[in-house]
């Protein structure tokens, strides 16, 4: 019989969210959605790579895709991991209908896939972050403005083509409130 503080420990390493479990509820919801809607079995991995030649990427292949975002203090930090990923689950998103047939690394993106999942990443974790905001005695993910300064960094860094569309998209949802 295994003693309690063996079970209590192992529940406790169990229940820790590390780089690939963030936003672990969504991922799932993405994964259920496409089995219901399009009767497909699809299996989303998130994986960190400290080697990763870009920030994040993706390999596809029929069953599922797999997500690597770089695991390197220096480069990245944890928010943008978050942002990163959410923007990743926005191609996913995007692509929903055609899912299982894209293979390989990810393809070449049109400007409308990339401000589509740019914008799936703003609203996603501006919903996540208002959730931990109201939830009791939990902390939350961005401070306020934190969100939209971040994701158009992040824009203005990897894809400076598309930085103007997305700094006005959510500058302009922002005065909306």
């Amino acid at each position: 019989m295994q003693k309690d503080s063996d079970i209590k420990a192992m529940a406790i390493d169990f229940a820790r969210i590390g780089k690939w479990n963030y936003l672990a509820h969504t991922i799932r919801e993405i994964e259920r959605r496409l089995c219901v809607e399009r009767r497909i079995t699809y299996h989303i991995v998130i994986s960190n790579s400290p080697t990763a030649k870009h920030l994040s990427t993706m390999f596809y292949y029929t069953a599922g895709c797999d997500i690597v975002l770089l695991d390197d203090e220096n480069q990245v930090n944890d928010k943008d991991l978050r942002i990163l990923l959410a923007h990743e689950l926005g191609h996913i998103a995007y692509n929903r209908c055609n899912i299982e047939t894209l293979t390989g690394w990810s393809h070449s993106s049109s400007d409308e896939e990339e401000l589509f999942a740019w914008k799936f990443a703003y609203f996603l974790l501006r919903r996540r972050n208002d959730d931990h905001k109201n939830g009791v005695g939990r902390d939350y993910i961005f401070s306020e403005d934190h969100l939209e300064r971040s994701i158009v960094r992040v824009v203005k860094n990897g894809r400076p083509d598309l930085y103007e569309s997305v700094r006005e998209f959510v500058y302009g949802v922002k005065n909306q409130k």
